[in-house]
Parts: C-alpha cells; sequence; structure tokens
C-alpha cells in the first residue's frame, strides 16, 4: 500500500485533462494507494477551476462538472482530509522562512510533514506529490520522498495514439 500526499496542483489534473492527468488518474483508482490531502486543497481545487473557466481555458458546463465531481469524490471519502490546525500553520510560517513557498503551498508542506511523521512511526513512507518544481524541492531538503505528474505525462502521449491507432 502507498500512501501519497497530494498537493492541489495534482488534483486539478485528476478533473481537468492535463499533462500528467492519465497517471494522476492511476495513482487515485488504484485500490492499493490511500490520497492525502489538506483541507485547504478544497478552496485552492475550486479557486483553480473556477479561475480556468473565467480565462476561458475551460467551458463553464466542464468547469461545472469538474468542481462538482471533485466535491462528489470529498463527501464519498475517496481522500484522506487532514485539517489544519495551529501546529500546522507554525510550521508553515518556518517553511516559508526557510523555503521560497507562498502561504498555501507552505500550509501543504507542512500537512505532509506531519502526515509523513506520523506514517514514519508505522515504518510507513509517504511520497509527497506535486507539479510544483518549488514545492518539490522544499519537500525533498525536508526529506520527503517526492514524485511529479509531469514526469509521467507520456502516459498521455500513449493514450492519445492508442485512440488514433
Amino acid at each position: 500500500m502507498s500512501f501519497l500526499y497530494l498537493d492541489s496542483s495534482v488534483m486539478v489534473k485528476r478533473y481537468v485533462e492535463e499533462p500528467g492527468s492519465d497517471w494522476v488518474q492511476s495513482l487515485i483508482t488504484d485500490p492499493q494507494n490511500v490520497a492525502i490531502l489538506s483541507e485547504i486543497a478544497i478552496v485552492e481545487v475550486s479557486a483553480a477551476l473556477s479561475m480556468s473557466v473565467r480565462t476561458g481555458r475551460l467551458r463553464k458546463a466542464l468547469g461545472r462538472a469538474a468542481y462538482e465531481a471533485f466535491h462528489a469524490d470529498i463527501a464519498v471519502g475517496i481522500y484522506q482530509l487532514l485539517a489544519v490546525a495551529r501546529p500546522t500553520i507554525d510550521l508553515a510560517a518556518g517553511l516559508a522562512q526557510t523555503h521560497p513557498l507562498k502561504g498555501y503551498d507552505a500550509v501543504h508542506l507542512a500537512t505532509g510533514l506531519e502526515a509523513a511523521r506520523s506514517l514514519a512511526d508505522q515504518e510507513i513512507t509517504l511520497v509527497f506529490v506535486s507539479g510544483d518544481v518549488q514545492m518539490l524541492r522544499a519537500a525533498e531538503a525536508e526529506g520527503l520522498t517526492t514524485d511529479d505528474p509531469f514526469l509521467h505525462a507520456d502516459m498521455d502521449v500513449e493514450r492519445e495514439a492508442g485512440k488514433r491507432n
């Protein structure tokens, strides 16, 4: 069983077709994986989908469907959601001082670190998954194992090639 912390950049790939989306789909739908999110992902993913509609990158109906699918998945418990409490905020503030991270990125990293520490007590390794290079560098500097959906974008190419044949 694999335990994966997924930041918001990864979660958007689950609901909107982007490079690395096929790989993200395979991670989340694999019953051997546990997908862990910070509760702040609810706000960030919703905002990212809305922004995609406002900028014309996504049609309104597709944005609405993606938003509803995301919230439906949360409601049925596909993701293990971690609350953000004051100790997480304090850790995030320190991480923002150490690494070039935006506020919510620091909260994601702090949440991932806390999850990793909790799982380490059970001798389980958490993989921190992000499509953001700064986040990945900071996570690695903090000792986390990382993965990047952009490194797996070839799955999307293979799928498209299969459609044309």
